[in-house]
């Protein structure tokens, strides 16, 4: 009861029975409909996986030294062994010396080798060669596994530097993760194995966590997603996310791999409509950037956002390298038709450079430095300079961004929360450092070097940014899962996806459920009134784009 007089106190209670426990039926309904599984493209992806896992362990086995390879005994047999099947000899306290190749001599010096002109030198012109010594023994040959030790002892023995994490009480030890790998990758690009090691834990956490296990002796499929007995898998709807954000486990069908990759679409063709039926989603466009625009007070930028925030920057960086003309610029003093027209086909035409584009929006939108820019995507930016020249270009263009960075941080370093649309409040302990001057403690900003007099950003800065976007669209796309309920759609729907509702009707009624789901997506946002000046309406109203397809990854 404590909690109840809280919520209500802080202006959450209406909040929580309307997002929390009237949703909470929602999600229990959409969770026992599950999504129906394909069971023999399942078990062609497991076959598949397990060939392609297969491949990559012999090509880990051969990019490793062999004084690196694991062997039994560890120091081989001393005596040989009266059965020698499946042993290999093994040079044990392997010893490489450089040699004079004339005299043998350990080591020499330059000298040594000098040809000189009174007198003569036997070794005069000679060179160094490696001697390999030790003791030959039996032994069993294992394959190289690629746990944390085995992948440090072969960057040690390359004498490569192993990036750190953070470790207990403070301190920092050597890590071989995901973005250990990475840099490893980036920094060594002529090493083999780091590439096959961050392929292999792809592939290997794919076929864990949702595919399952080939099993080649009995041609089934082991583990993998728990399929209920309708033959649907049967996701959990959770609101762990400090945002509010929709979450869901076992399995998680919200972060699963992406559409546009070959993995992503194998993964979703393991779900299939039964016959008569199709699978029908509809999702917002630009959602978060959007409400970017709404946060930054910015009308320009929030209509570009509806209509090609992403194709407008890609035209003006074109235009600033000279392939674009100012004619082929749009213009926003445009009509909204003619605007959306010629940002469509730049989209077309300009199709590669505008991934870079894309990925400067959402990275500068949430302040990403250059860095991780760069890191994350090294294919479209080539240096983290030309990521923070191109980044600064946005900045410049769109000056209302860092502002909203700068105006959100300061006040939240002051209160400790911040309230979305909706009323989440979430709080932040670091936001920008603290720094005491002669007014007083304020906070902190750069006094030297290229940054000199920007704000400076804590840990918690980035997450207070992605906040408002991302917790207003959380709240959004569940007001229209209630909506749906009102209308009569809930028996329809499968899965809430972030921005998108995804359902499965019969095939006839494919047209009518997908036209019903743009109104209830599509209505206007109360929560998020718009300034009249902008004439873009009253309230927000996003855009939404509707698919149907008989599997998932058929959504078009």
């Amino acid at each position: 009861m404590g909690i109840v007089v809280d919520l209500k106190q802080h202006k959450l209670w209406a909040i929580y029975e309307r997002h929390i426990l009237r949703l909470g039926p929602i999600l229990s309904a959409m969770s026992a409909a599950g999504m129906p599984l394909d069971e023999g493209e399942r078990k062609d992806f497991a076959k598949d996986l397990h060939q392609q896992l297969k491949s990559i362990d012999e090509q880990i086995q051969q990019v490793i030294p062999p004084s690196l390879v694991p062997v039994s005994p560890p120091q081989g047999y001393v005596r040989r062994p009266a059965s020698t099947e499946g042993l290999t000899e093994v040079l044990f306290d392997r010893q490489v010396k450089k040699v004079c190749s004339s005299c043998g001599q350990e080591n020499p010096k330059k000298p040594h080798f000098k040809i000189f002109k009174r007198k003569e030198n036997p070794c005069g012109g000679s060179t160094l060669r490696e001697v390999v010594s030790g003791v030959s023994r039996w032994a069993k040959i294992l394959p190289f596994v690629p746990s944390p030790k085995g992948i440090l002892t072969y960057a040690h023995f390359h004498r490569h530097s192993v990036p750190t994490g953070k470790a207990s009480k403070g301190a920092r030890k050597e890590t071989t993760d995901e973005k250990a790998l990475l840099t490893l990758a980036r920094k060594y690009p002529t090493d083999l194995l780091y590439p096959l090691l961050l392929k292999r834990r792809e592939l290997d956490k794919l076929r864990g966590t949702y595919v399952g296990h080939y099993d080649s002796s009995t041609g089934r499929v082991v583990g993998g997603f728990p399929v209920g007995a309708d033959g649907c898998v049967h996701t959990t709807f959770t609101h762990t996310p400090s945002t509010l954000r929709l979450a869901s486990e076992n399995p998680n069908l919200q972060n699963v791999p992406r559409a546009d990759t070959d993995l992503g679409r194998r993964f979703r063709g393991c779900f299939r409509a039964p016959t008569g039926w199709t699978f029908v989603a509809r999702d917002y466009t630009g959602i978060e950037a959007v409400l970017v625009g709404v946060e930054c007070a910015s009308g320009p930028l929030t209509r570009l956002a509806r209509l090609g925030v992403h194709d407008y920057l890609n035209a003006h960086l074109l235009l600033a390298r000279g392939v674009l003309t100012v004619a082929d610029v749009p213009d926003l003093r445009w009509e909204d038709r003619d605007l959306r027209e010629c940002l469509t086909q730049l989209k077309r035409r300009f199709a590669s450079t505008r991934l870079a584009a894309k990925q400067l929006v959402h990275g500068g939108n949430y302040a990403e430095t250059p860095f991780k820019m760069w890191f994350d995507h090294p294919e479209l930016f080539e240096s983290e300079a030309a990521a923070a020249k191109m980044r600064a270009f946005y900045y410049e263009l769109f000056p209302e961004i860092p502002q909203w960075h700068e105006r959100i941080c300061r006040q939240v370093h002051q209160t400790g929360y911040a309230r979305n649309a909706f009323g989440y409040v979430h709080r932040f302990f670091k936001v920008i450092p603290w720094e005491k001057t002669a007014k007083g403690w304020e906070g902190g900003r750069h006094k030297r070097g290229t940054l000199q007099g920007q704000l400076v950003f804590e840990d918690d800065a980035k997450r207070l940014i992605a906040f408002g976007p991302q917790s207003t669209a959380a709240g959004i796309i569940k007001e229209a899962a209630i909506r749906a309920d009102e209308m009569g759609l809930l028996p329809m729907l499968r899965l809430i996806i972030h921005d998108e509702l995804l359902g499965m009707c019969p095939t006839t009624q494919a047209e009518e459920i997908l036209e019903k789901l743009r109104m209830v997506m599509e209505a206007p946002v109360e929560q998020i009134p718009l300034n009249p000046e902008w004439k873009m309406g009253s309230c927000l109203s996003m855009l939404t784009e509707g698919k149907m397809g008989e599997t998932w990854r058929d959504l078009q």
